[in-house]
């Protein structure tokens, strides 16, 4: 299987950001990293090989939906999951499906944050590269 997973959480509310590192690291044994607004979620996205990014939307400096238009503009396929305070849009939705990841509303349920964490990184490790992407 894999390694050290490592995981990078684009999130501005500290605290949560804090309390999701927590418990990834204490109940998945994940090596996380924090950035507190989209400019510096974008570099560490771009310069760190991170296996899952947690992404919030409505971010300082750089929007959510922005960082994961130039990641995937880079060849960037690592698997996002959104964090939104808000219901998905149709624009959200339709990012989502052509890239295969996930979104989560908040508040939410910490045991189902690890699981879907968990679950998108299985499912990027047998299947990395999106339909009709790279050879």
């Amino acid at each position: 299987m894999l390694g050290t997973v490592r995981v990078l959480i684009v999130e501005d509310e500290i605290r949560l950001a804090r309390n999701v590192a927590k418990a990834l690291t204490e109940t998945a044994s994940f090596a996380v990293d924090i950035a507190t607004d989209g400019q510096e979620g974008l570099h560490q996205a771009l310069d760190n090989p991170y296996e899952l990014i947690l992404l919030d939307l409505m971010l300082p400096k750089v929007r959510g939906l922005e960082i994961l238009e130039r990641l995937r503009h880079e060849g960037n396929h690592v698997p996002v999951l959104i964090l939104t305070a808000r219901e998905p849009t149709n624009n959200i939705i339709k990012q989502l499906n052509a890239e295969r990841d996930d979104c989560l509303t908040k508040p939410f349920d910490m045991g189902e944050l690890t699981a879907r964490c968990q679950a998108l990184i299985r499912r990027h490790h047998d299947n990395p590269a999106p339909s009709g992407v790279g050879a």
